[in-house]
């Protein structure tokens, strides 16, 4: 049986099976929903450009990120992860 794996193609590099790219996470404040689950620690998150450190900066459960400190605007995050 073979698998169809949803995929997407990152720029001079190769094509990664499950990779979510680029993703405007939803929300406001300090929580924001992702549109999937990420598979642990595969996740890097920016807020503003700004590298967001796990456990320093945020934490995350399931699809939520909450921001330890500072609040954000709606647009301010992006996500990267495998799902």
């Amino acid at each position: 049986m073979s698998r169809s794996y949803a995929t997407t193609s990152i720029p001079n590099t190769v094509v990664v099976p499950n990779y979510v790219g680029n993703e405007v996470v939803s929300g406001s404040g300090t929580s924001y929903t992702l549109a999937n689950t990420p598979l642990i620690n595969s996740q890097t998150i920016y807020a503003k450009g700004q590298f967001q450190t796990l456990s320093i900066d945020y934490t995350i459960s399931g699809k939520v990120i909450t921001f330890i400190s500072g609040s954000w605007a709606a647009g301010d995050i992006i996500a990267y992860y495998l799902k």
